[in-house]
């Protein structure tokens, strides 16, 4: 009897050590198809990452212009229209060196002026139309 015990105990003992081997860890294949779906995954998001960059460059671009517009207006209600408008930052701009193309601003109320600015550091080419009522954006 007790050879038959001790036969049933190496069985078992030899048991379990065959299932420790099976359950550790992950096989390759199971690894490398985790990692080419990460791999998919992170490209999709890059992708959406960068549409997102220029999209915001593009909403930086229209503010500037936006903010072009308003100083043009009141330098224009105090008929000193300049090259030089407020409102555009030296640094971090996407607005080109625009360009007054029409300026007889006079009395309060009446003057008119026409500014033209593209873009700089976009992918695509916008520019706008300044005018006393308003902006027109081409290309954005």
């Amino acid at each position: 009897m007790k050879n038959t015990k001790e036969t049933k105990k190496s069985i078992n003992i030899t048991r379990n050590k065959n299932m420790k081997k099976t359950l550790q860890g992950f096989t390759l294949i199971e690894l490398l198809i985790v990692i080419a779906i990460i791999g998919i995954l992170a490209s999709i998001v890059l992708v959406s990452l960068s549409s997102a960059r220029e999209k915001a460059k593009v909403a930086s671009f229209k503010a500037q212009v936006h903010s072009i517009q308003a100083g043009a207006v009141l330098q224009c209600d105090s008929d000193l229209l300049t090259a030089a408008l407020p409102g555009v930052p030296a640094s971090n701009s996407y607005v080109a060196a625009y360009n007054i193309t029409a300026n007889p601003c006079g009395p309060t109320g009446t003057g008119q002026f026409a500014i033209t600015a593209p873009s700089t550091g976009l992918s695509q080419a916008c520019s706008a139309a300044i005018s006393p009522t308003g902006v027109v954006f081409t290309g954005c």
